[in-house]
């Protein structure tokens, strides 16, 4: 039979129970709140007139090979295109640094920017390949170059599971 002993000696075990418990939640609910805030701050600097535009811009212009882009897009040549597309490749390099960190989900950057991801990447890996050798410097890109993997990755599940279906 239980006696008010063996409660009593319970109680403060099922309130450290109930303590973790609350805790977890907390920590969670914390969690999704930060992930909210880093995407809407992500999505306020996507979603604005200035970054379509720069991006646009970017897609725009036509270049032959990585001297020819140096030669017209350059930093000593044209300045402010090199601002233009540097913030561009820096706002994706970001990105991809979160999503690898896993500070953001990835699928809220799937539905976000996918497609942009994927156009700019196509658009500049032969630049980022020619960039790497010459400086001798590996590591440039590497992150949109992830984030496009990522990105691909996960169309390609997306259009298997559409044609499984």
């Amino acid at each position: 039979m239980i006696n008010w002993q063996d409660i009593s000696s319970a109680i403060p075990a099922l309130a450290l129970v109930v303590a973790f418990s609350y805790y977890v939640l907390i920590i969670r609910n914390a969690n999704r709140t930060r992930q909210a805030q880093l995407f809407m701050q992500i999505y306020g600097v996507f979603n604005t007139e200035k970054f379509m535009n720069n991006i646009t811009e970017i897609m725009s212009w036509k270049w032959k090979d990585y001297d020819d882009f140096m030669k017209r897009y350059g930093p000593t040549t044209n300045p402010n295109a090199w601002q233009v597309f540097g913030s561009i490749a820096g706002y994706f390099e970001g990105i991809g640094i979160l999503v690898n960190k896993r500070l953001i989900d990835i699928s809220l950057v799937e539905n976000l920017m996918s497609i942009h991801i994927i156009w700019f990447w196509n658009r500049i890996e032969p630049l980022s390949v020619e960039m790497r050798e010459r400086l001798n410097a590996p590591q440039i890109d590497v992150w949109k170059e992830y984030l496009y993997n990522e990105m691909t990755k996960r169309e390609e599940k997306r259009k298997t599971s559409k044609t499984a279906s």
